[in-house]
């Protein structure tokens, strides 16, 4: 959010940040009613903001609108996923992967925003808790087992290629 503008501005950034810094945006339904609740991690792709969130083993996706930058829309909501942790979006923007700890990492179709669905499951060596994407790849952070790689090419059957040991890891970019 830039306060000379007033108006959002969705970079490439990641890492950790302090909320103090930044003005609060909530997502809204049509009734301004808030739409995200507990938000652990987000990423944006395009116009579309996708939210994880939720407790203990509630988690949720929330998809959203983005594309007029001073007013945020909900698209849709999918429940029931578990423990969430991370999320990032493949390539080629049709599917959402979100690690889930001892769920490993969900595989939701975005394809059509408005009706995601979970497409399938990645079961991870461990407690799956950070995941990046990079092409036809996923790193899946493991607690205390290191980083997995994952060949994607096929999300319908994930191949995994290697295991880098590098004790205890909570999130990868």
């Amino acid at each position: 959010y830039t306060q000379e503008t007033d108006k959002l501005n969705f970079i490439g950034c990641s890492g950790m940040y302090l909320l103090e810094a930044f003005e609060s945006v909530t997502l809204q339904d049509p009734q301004s009613n808030p739409v995200i609740g507990k938000t652990i991690d987000v990423v944006v792709r395009d116009n579309y903001i996708y939210a994880i969130g939720g407790s203990a083993n509630i988690g949720y996706l929330v998809i959203g609108d983005v594309s007029d930058k001073n007013e945020l829309k909900k698209l849709s909501v999918l429940e029931g996923l578990g423990h969430v942790r991370q999320v990032d979006i493949t390539s080629d923007g049709k599917y959402v992967l979100i690690t889930g700890r001892h769920n490993g990492v969900t595989i939701i179709d975005v394809t059509d925003a408005k009706n995601p669905f979970v497409k399938g499951y990645y079961d991870s060596v461990e407690f799956a808790t950070g995941i990046c994407v990079s092409e036809n790849y996923m790193f899946v952070a493991n607690r205390q087992y290191g980083v997995e790689i994952v060949d994607i090419t096929d999300v319908n059957n994930p191949v995994q290629c290697a295991i880098v040991r590098c004790g205890t890891v909570q999130s990868c970019e």
